[in-house]
This record gives C-alpha cells, structure tokens and sequence, in this order.
C-alpha cells in the first residue's frame, strides 16, 4: 500500500505546481494593462 500513498503524494504536489503557474500569469496580465492607459 505503500505505493498507493506514493503515487497519491506525486499528484497533490503536481496540481499545486500547476495551479500556482496559472495564478501567476493571470496577476501578471492585469498589471500591466491598467499601467497602460494610466
């Protein structure tokens, strides 16, 4: 059963990465089109 909790952890770890990539382009986009027309 000890690869179950394995493969598990590997998936949690997987969707944070992915999760925090999309956040970081999305609060990166906004910030620079209202620094335009200002």
């Amino acid at each position: 059963m000890s690869d179950n909790s394995a493969s598990q952890g590997t998936v949690v770890v997987e969707l944070s990465t992915t999760t925090a990539t999309p956040i970081h382009e999305v609060i990166e986009v906004p910030a620079t089109i209202p620094a335009t027309p200002l």
